[in-house]
């Protein structure tokens, strides 16, 4: 902050500077409109110096809401300066309108990447797509937001989200482009919650309903508490968008298949706590089988029937 402010005494000492030389020494058209240029910036600096200290930091406690509007700041006062600069030393507003239109269709046709990513970090601030924290995925990359900038976002990466969503350690570079072509997952907007299933297969000759019984209260053990408040937040989205009610409580799903059956329990759970949450129910799990002999876990097999002649070869090597 207070390296801002040095900045910004700087430029107006320059530009006071500046308005001598072209009283006293050197009146010059270029001489003035460097002042202006000079003024113009160190105004736009203190401006959103004013709005950033004194207002957002006041007034905005989320942290997450108070970094997208600073950087929404920042981005349109660049624009400010940038026509500020530009009405300086244009003159003719028919050239200043004809060198816009010049620019842009010059950035559109040879900068078309860019400008894209461009386009898709202004979508991104104004729109709120997403916000630093969020858990998202687009383009087959998933990962927490670091940093929202107007060409690029960064995330840390979180790798195999779902089976063993831990942070890989990466920084992930993705350009804003993206968001314009391709579909974006958000994990965390509005709610924090994502459903999960284990597929536990079960020998058909097991105590079918103990197993469903003890299953679903071993995932009940983990997760009541969480999908109340799911259930709370649900119905808060509901008010919001059209979104007609969905169950949050545990519940398993039997599935017969050729060699076993397949008891699908499946449950709610925070986003963060995927990979924690199917551990704890996994464990919870193993302990009814080991601890119930009416319970058997199933696995591939081979059944023989009728007579068969079964004949080992034995080869022995002899070595000289």
């Amino acid at each position: 902050m207070k390296r801002n402010t040095a900045n910004i005494i700087i430029i107006y000492t320059s530009a006071i500077l500046l308005l001598l030389i072209d009283i006293y020494v050197y009146p010059d058209k270029n001489i003035r409109n460097t002042l202006y240029s000079a003024f113009a910036l160190a105004s736009v600096l203190a401006g959103v110096k004013i709005i950033n200290e004194y207002i957002l930091e006041k007034k905005i406690e989320d942290r997450k809401s108070y970094y997208s509007l600073k950087k929404a700041v920042s981005v349109i006062a660049g624009m400010i300066l940038l026509a500020i600069i530009f009405r300086i030393w244009v003159e003719n507003t028919e050239s200043l309108l004809l060198s816009y239109g010049i620019i842009v269709a010059g950035v559109a046709i040879s900068l078309q990447d860019l400008f894209k990513d461009f386009v898709g970090g202004i979508s991104i601030i104004v729109l709120s797509s997403f916000r630093v924290g969020d858990r998202i995925e687009i383009n087959g990359i998933t990962g927490d937001v670091m940093d929202i900038g107007i060409m690029n976002t960064t995330m840390m990466e979180i790798s195999g989200l779902g089976k063993c969503d831990r942070t890989s350690g990466r920084i992930v570079t993705v350009p804003n482009g993206l968001l314009l072509s391709n579909t974006l997952l958000n994990y965390t907007r509005d709610h924090n919650y994502v459903w999960d299933a284990i597929i536990v297969p079960i020998t058909y000759d097991s105590n079918i309903p103990l197993t469903e019984e003890l299953l679903l209260k071993a995932a009940d053990r983990e997760t009541d508490t969480i999908s109340k408040k799911a259930k709370e937040e649900f119905q808060k989205i509901g008010r919001k968008y059209y979104l007609p009610e969905k169950p949050t409580e545990t519940s398993v799903m039997i599935n017969l298949t050729d060699n076993w059956i397949e008891f699908e329990v499946r449950y709610i759970c925070e986003v963060r706590s995927l990979t924690l949450t199917r551990n704890l129910i996994s464990r919870e799990i193993l302990g009814i089988i080991r601890d119930n002999n009416d319970i058997k876990i199933a696995g591939e097999s081979l059944s023989l029937s009728g007579e068969h002649k079964v004949e080992i070869i034995s080869e022995k090597i002899s070595h000289n």
